[in-house]
């Protein structure tokens, strides 16, 4: 905790781990232990830190799609896609993998909402 919260209160102060991953890895596993782990992420993307890092934004997008905020995490996806996050190849396996289980999350969803008609019309 204090690692992760003594570069991200002075990022200017070492640059070279404002996108190191072992630095964003630690950031991530504090983010993990707090109580509202969409705060630091947050931060994070506010003050530069990590916005390279495939890992970080993949993180996070598994915080909001946690939180069933699925269109943020889209969006989360989207914006890392336009940052040039690397490695852009794991990005995107992660983004596709969301996408499929939206996919069957809104069919299952549609075939309970059509059993529930179907027996509200018996």
């Amino acid at each position: 905790e204090r690692c992760a919260r003594t570069f991200m209160a002075r990022p200017f102060l070492v640059p070279d781990y404002v996108n190191d991953v072992r630095y964003i890895r630690t950031c991530i596993l504090y983010a993990d232990k707090t109580s509202n782990p969409s705060e630091v992420f947050k931060l994070m993307s506010r003050i530069k830190v990590g916005t390279k890092v495939s890992l970080f934004w993949v993180a996070w997008a598994w915080v909001a799609e946690k939180a069933e905020d699925f269109q943020f995490t889209e969006k989360i996806f989207q914006k890392a896609l336009k940052t040039g996050a690397e490695p852009r190849k794991f990005l995107e396996e992660r983004q596709r993998q969301f996408l499929r289980r939206m996919s069957r999350h809104w069919l299952n969803a549609s075939q309970v909402q059509e059993e529930e008609e179907d027996e509200g019309a018996d």
